[in-house]
């Protein structure tokens, strides 16, 4: 059984890696996935037989309820299959590649007038287990897919429909904080045949709107590893850069650090902390246009001077 089903499987793969991407249509791999899935998704629940075939002889497509026959009516856009479907060459290729197509209604791309053509810019904004997704409005859309993976493979995986709208936003309710997200928008036209191109895809991550504010060790010295900081807050989605104040109880006062938001509008912030054993500089015991660094002989030699200061008045005392 698995060998019967090796030609619709090979076609289907043709269809969107071969005949898709090639002219006439020569779409971007992703794009070419998005019609492929529809097609399958939609045109594969009528299937009784996935082809015909007469054994060793003979093969076609041309049942109702083959593959191919299916195929077309899921791409077609007016119900009329014999003036054609808006990618039916490409799929008469991937099919008839294997003998499993059928020569009537003969091949034609038609259909889909003023369809959109161009792509929507996407953007994502972070908020606490949603997300909220806006996009440029592109020509002839009369309304928009809203798809999502998500997952190990990111923007690599294939991508579920999870709305359809009319605007050019949308919120995304159903997700976990702390686990990112892949969206793509695609235009549709007057017919659910009729989609245009897909947006990049664009990644997102929800936050806790309460801030957070983690560090790679408790304690540091001067010959110790650098401190690393990550600031979480939903609430700073954007900001590109956050400043913070880092105090321990064993420094005179308070240090300065800028984090940067990374990655963009993520509401992410990251920064490191470092410490030096280099010698003093001119300009004093700490350096701040070395990522304000610690001069660790100059923090020995004054707590030398505080021992020593002590022990005099020990002895003074004594």
């Amino acid at each position: 059984m698995h060998c019967d089903a090796a030609p619709s499987r090979q076609a289907a793969w043709d269809f969107v890696n071969r005949d898709l991407t090639a002219a006439p249509f020569n779409m971007a791999v992703n794009d070419a996935f998005l019609v492929g899935n529809k097609v399958f998704y939609q045109g594969s629940g009528v299937i009784g037989n996935w082809h015909a075939c007469t054994c060793p002889s003979t093969s076609d497509g041309c049942g109702a309820t083959n593959a191919y026959m299916a195929w077309l009516a899921a791409d077609d856009d007016n119900g009329n299959l014999a003036d054609g479907t808006p990618h039916m060459t490409a799929l008469f290729a991937a099919f008839n590649r294997h003998n499993i197509a059928c020569a009537t209604p003969a091949p034609t791309n038609s259909g889909c007038a003023g369809a959109p053509t161009a792509s929507p810019t996407l953007s994502v904004a972070t908020g606490s287990n949603s997300l909220g997704l806006t996009w440029t409005a592109v020509p002839g859309a009369t309304t928009y897919r809203v798809l999502r993976a998500e997952g190990y493979a990111g923007c690599d995986f294939g991508k579920a429909v999870i709305a359809t709208v009319a605007g050019t936003s949308y919120t995304d309710p159903d997700v976990a904080n702390t686990r990112t997200y892949s969206y793509v928008i695609q235009p549709v036209g007057a017919s659910a045949a009729c989609a245009g191109p897909g947006s990049a895809c664009v990644q997102g991550t929800p936050q806790p709107c309460a801030g957070s504010i983690s560090l790679t060790q408790d304690l540091y010295n001067c010959s110790g590893a650098p401190l690393n900081i990550t600031l979480v807050d939903g609430d700073l989605t954007g900001a590109g850069t956050q400043a913070v104040s880092i105090s321990s109880n064993t420094e005179h006062g308070p240090e300065s650090l800028v984090l940067t938001e990374n990655p963009a509008n993520s509401g992410v912030f990251t920064g490191t902390f470092g410490t030096t054993t280099n010698p003093p500089t001119a300009r004093g015991w700490r350096d701040l246009d070395r990522a304000r660094r610690y001069d660790c002989h100059r923090l020995r030699r004054r707590q030398l001077l505080r021992n020593a200061e002590r022990h005099r008045d020990e002895v003074r005392d004594g």
